[in-house]
């Protein structure tokens, strides 16, 4: 964090931050290492606080809420409780929300739907940009840089010896269908470090 909506902060006085808070009505100017990729920035507190992701209701993750659903549509027609499976599908339903509310949907990813609601944006890092202003599309990720199903043989290379019986040997949760259970990368793998310059945004 490098400046507030009070002015710019010495060197010495500034912070490195993971997650940087924004308090109403003023301002943070943050810098960061600007390596090529497809970065996602999100603006999230406002929505807990003001919108339809308060928090009022106990975590209901894992829980059957279809009795639930039941009893308060009588009141609410059309309501549907949010969150017992994540917060995954809830942006794609198209579900209205009130008019003085935000849809809390998130976007297209290069992979998959990106599921996170609110005010989000992708920041696109390039060694060159196109000089007119385009979309430059998505990254193209070197080999080596993406979680991937480990090869039999990369595993017993790094170690590695999964039970028999994976279901039983989870004492958390039983493997998800699709699960991948990779090995630690290969020591040559490609990292995402070349063309390092300083970035800087302001958030409001």
């Amino acid at each position: 964090v490098v400046e507030t909506d009070g002015g710019e902060i010495p060197e010495t006085g500034q912070w490195p931050e993971t997650t940087v808070i924004v308090p109403t009505g003023s301002t943070r100017t943050i810098e960061f290492t600007a390596i090529d990729g497809d970065w996602v920035m999100h603006c999230h507190m406002l929505h807990h606080g003001m919108n339809q992701m308060g928090h009022t209701f106990g975590n209901v993750i894992g829980i059957n809420t279809e009795g639930l659903n039941k009893r308060i549509g009588k009141l609410v027609p059309g309501y549907m409780t949010m969150g017992q499976d994540g917060m995954a599908d809830m942006g794609q339903m198209g579900m209205p929300v009130p008019k003085n509310s935000l849809p809390m949907v998130g976007g297209r990813g290069q992979y998959d739907y990106i599921t996170m609601g609110g005010m989000f944006t992708i920041v696109k890092v390039r060694e060159e940009l196109p000089a007119d202003g385009s979309d430059p599309g998505w990254y193209k990720s070197p080999p080596g840089t993406l979680a991937d199903v480990a090869p039999e043989a990369e595993l017993k290379r790094d170690g590695i010896e999964l039970p028999k019986d994976l279901r039983q040997a989870s004492a958390i949760r039983s493997p998800l269908k699709g699960e991948a259970w990779c090995g630690v990368p290969p020591s040559k793998a490609t990292l995402l470090a070349k063309n390092e310059i300083n970035g800087r945004i302001r958030l409001h």
